[in-house]
């Protein structure tokens, strides 16, 4: 995470030096208007809007993630509530029970 932050400073200096090496004016055609900014501005703003563009992105994307890990927590719950039920009915092995019990432990510990 804090490499992250780091390479993103970075980056963000970067961007700042090159603009402001480059602040003349120019001219910018937006659909039907015409403006002249600084360059630098013009930098500035492209920069601040790819940067809400991958932020938008990766918050979407970690939405879905939560929605899976939702959707495989409540699979997970009624898979266990269909073992112990089973237990109960002595329908499975011994040996099963080991197994599957080994399972749910493993699944249960890489999701925390």
């Amino acid at each position: 995470m804090q490499i992250r932050f780091i390479f993103s400073l970075i980056l963000a200096i970067i961007v700042a030096l090159f603009a402001v090496m480059n602040a003349i004016p120019v001219n910018v055609n937006l659909f039907f208007a015409q403006f002249k900014v600084s360059l630098a501005i013009v930098i500035f703003a492209s920069a601040v809007f790819g940067a809400v563009i991958i932020m938008i992105l990766g918050m979407i994307s970690q939405a879905k993630m939560k929605l899976k890990i939702k959707e495989l927590s409540k699979k997970n719950q009624q898979l266990a509530v269909e073992v112990s039920n089973l237990k109960e009915a002595s329908i499975i092995t011994e040996k099963e029970v080991q197994i599957v019990d080994s399972l749910m432990h493993v699944d249960q510990t890489s999701e925390n």
